[in-house]
């Protein structure tokens, strides 16, 4: 028996042409002859590639091994048969030694019980093929998911498992869009060489948001001056999530060796999860209206409605100059500071470790002090998940006085002819600093009229009448104007709470038509 392949070496993706000779070089006829050849793990098989000449009697093929059957193989004439077929190397390359073996032939036919038995008689043929697999992982585990601003760590482990030495090995890894290389981290480690820091040499920014990362040569920090079979090396590196993504991000790495016949490739991808942190705060207040002096209560629920978990979380209060702080809650705020504009700031550093979909409930009490007529006091929550940017929302409550009735007669009395309403200072000063020549003379209901004018013949002047903002001004000065008249008719009417309110409304759209008209000029 003889066997011979079409190469000794080739890779990854070659066809191996395998022939296989069995002669008799006996003096007698060879009979119940049987052929079998042990096709390598790893060789991948093309079954239609199988041929016999002359055909053989039987052909089979369980598993890797192929087994022809001849009823005699004469001793002379045709005294040869040849058995072929094809087998491809596969991606990892190797070292594939097949054996071919006559198993058993007997010299008469039949179960003779006087024929004798011979066998096994074998040659095998060797190909040699470069290989390399890369096997690429996240290591993030539930207990530090990224999310938005966090940090995702990769590990991609590459072999030589070919059998030839590689020089050099080249990495390429496509960073998604919505991830961002991390400057600096990248390291390289193997059995050899402890690890060390190892910057790809090319970072390139594509127009699709994705990030091409390339090392030019990954075993060039080892002592050795090839990558021999069987040698791994591990290179870790991180990238950051950008803000506001979330999602299921795809990272490719791409490795390719070069041995002495030609390159080898491989290549492998992991996904990555990026889950997104939320954080919601309700407040309410019982009562809302009181008198002064009046104690009322806060509650505040705060509820993570976020993919992660959040720890810590903070709770910061801000209490208006209107409301002091009652000295209870529950739990214990961990500070309470009054600050220089005599407002307080109530913080509760850490009110727990909340799950996804978890809540828990704050309360204090403060005194309605009557330094406002409405006070509003502010909150504002701070989660922070694993890994990633923290989350915040706010919320607020307010408290309003219960004024006796004959304190909203002056107080809409007030806002009809004093003014005290539709403080505008600031916008003079605006209006002086663009060079506005007016007078700071003020209409029924405190419209300053002359401001307005100038404002407009101004707009006008300079071709702006156009701008869809003052269109929006003049609007608002009408709607002003009716709420000045609904402001004296109220009042007329002895509703004095209604007054008061039309004269705040028609304030504050004097005021937004008035920035709107400087915001076009400037």
């Amino acid at each position: 028996i003889d066997k011979e392949g079409s190469i000794s070496a080739g890779l990854p993706g070659d066809t191996v042409h395998y022939t296989i000779t069995v002669q008799n070089t006996g003096t007698s006829p060879a009979y119940d002859v049987e052929i079998e050849d042990v096709i390598p793990a790893g060789l991948i098989l093309d079954p239609a590639s199988i041929t016999s000449t002359p055909h053989a009697d039987s052909t089979t093929v369980v598993g890797n091994t192929i087994k022809w059957e001849y009823d005699i193989i004469p001793n002379v004439g045709s005294t040869t048969v040849i058995m072929e077929y094809d087998a491809m190397i596969p991606p990892e390359g190797g070292t594939f030694t097949n054996t071919s073996t006559v198993i058993d032939y007997s010299s008469l036919p039949g179960d003779n019980p006087y024929e004798r038995h011979y066998g096994p008689v074998s040659d095998q043929w060797t190909v040699e093929a470069p290989g390399t697999d890369i096997l690429k992982l996240t290591l993030n585990t539930e207990i530090n998911v990224p999310s938005p601003g966090g940090i995702v760590y990769f590990e991609l482990t590459i072999t030589n498992t070919g059998a030839m030495a590689l020089d050099p090995v080249k990495l390429i890894d496509i960073i998604p869009d919505g991830l961002t290389y991390i400057s600096g981290s990248s390291w390289v480690d193997s059995p050899l060489f402890p690890g060390a820091n190892y910057e790809p040499e090319s970072i390139l920014d594509n127009l699709d948001g994705t990030q091409t990362l390339t090392w030019s040569n990954i075993w060039l920090l080892q002592p050795l001056p090839d990558m021999e079979p069987g040698d791994t090396v591990t290179v870790t590196f991180q990238a950051t999530v950008d803000p506001d993504r979330v999602g299921t991000f795809i990272n490719k790495a791409i490795v390719i060796g070069t041995s002495v016949i030609g390159d080898v490739t491989d290549e492998d991808d992991s996904p990555v999860g990026v889950k997104g942190p939320a954080i919601k705060i309700v407040k309410s207040v019982d009562p809302s209206v009181t008198y002064e002096d009046g104690i009322v209560e806060f509650t505040m629920v705060v509820t993570n409605t976020g993919e992660v978990p959040l720890d810590p979380v903070e709770v910061v209060d801000i209490l208006p100059i209107g409301l002091t702080y009652a000295d209870e809650a529950d739990p214990v705020p961990d500070s309470v500071t009054i600050n220089p504009d005599d407002t307080t700031t109530i913080i509760w550093n850490n009110i727990g470790h909340l799950d996804m979909g978890e809540s828990t409930k704050l309360e204090f009490k403060a005194i309605f002090n009557g330094e406002e007529t409405r006070s509003v006091n502010v909150v504002t929550a701070k989660g922070t998940p694993p890994n990633g940017y923290p989350v915040y929302d706010d919320d607020d409550a307010s408290v309003t006085a219960i004024v006796p009735p004959h304190i909203w007669k002056v107080l809409s009395y007030n806002g009809l002819y004093r003014c005290e309403l539709c403080d505008m200072d600031d916008l003079f000063r605006k209006a002086r600093e663009m060079n506005i020549e007016f007078s700071e003379d003020i209409d029924r209901c405190c419209e300053p009229y002359d401001l307005i004018e100038a404002l407009k013949n101004e707009i006008e002047k300079r071709g702006l009448k156009n701008d869809l903002r003052y269109k929006q001004a003049l609007e608002l000065i009408e709607y002003a104007k009716q709420c000045c008249d609904d402001a004296f008719e109220t009042y007329s009417e002895g509703n004095y709470i209604g007054s008061y309110r039309w004269s705040i409304k028609r304030c504050k759209t004097l005021r937004e038509a008035i920035e709107l008209m400087i915001e076009i000029l400037s």
